[in-house]
């Protein structure tokens, strides 16, 4: 008797959570107003010693680096549109 008791309960916290959860219209509605964040991009050539800390203070990020030449580098930067 005991479990069944428990089993009702269990149930009952079921429907209780199930009935907070987010209808599935709801979600739909809250991925459709999800705006794409835009990025912009910038690729430059700097020698090996660059500074790149100018480019930081105006918001752009290194997302890559590749060798070019002996004591040169291609830098890929990107930050948000806007």
């Amino acid at each position: 008797m005991a479990n069944k008791k428990m089993a009702d309960e269990s149930i009952s916290a079921f429907i209780g959570l199930s009935a907070m959860a987010p209808t599935e219209e709801k979600v739909m509605s809250s991925l459709l107003e999800t705006k794409r964040q835009e990025w912009e991009y910038l690729v430059i050539v700097l020698g090996e010693q660059a500074d790149l800390n100018p480019y930081g203070s105006k918001g752009w990020e290194l997302v890559g680096l590749t060798a070019h030449g002996f004591n040169e580098s291609i830098y890929h930067f990107k930050r948000p549109r806007g």
